[in-house]
């Protein structure tokens, strides 16, 4: 499914003509920024059981915590270039828990 002339260029077969297809493909460039955290303030605790029951159990009670989230907490839109009418750039912040070499995890249970 593609314009015909374009793929026929790269020998696909065509199964449907459609103008505009893949026309629109961006890169999605990613840059994490990681930071260490002290205390009761991560998500990591939530790999244990008690602590899901009781994520669990305020959602229920109280439509929020951890289980309310999405997990994209907030985004945004930019401009690399002033000149395009729309931004081009878009933000996404999310809370993560991950294991880097040598340091150690939230043991489960």
């Amino acid at each position: 499914i593609g314009p015909a002339s374009h793929l026929g260029q790269h020998g696909i077969k065509v199964v449907h003509d459609l103008a505009g297809v893949g026309q629109n493909l961006h890169d999605h460039m990613d840059v994490d920024v990681v930071a260490e955290l002290n205390g009761p303030h991560g998500i990591d605790r939530y790999k244990k059981k008690r602590w899901q029951a009781l994520a669990g159990l305020e959602y229920a009670l109280f439509g929020k915590g951890p289980v309310a989230s999405n997990i994209v907490e907030a985004g945004g839109f930019w401009w690399g270039d002033r000149a395009e009418r729309a931004p081009d750039i878009q933000f996404h912040f999310l809370p993560g828990a991950g294991v880097e070499e040598g340091i150690g995890s939230v043991p489960g249970g």
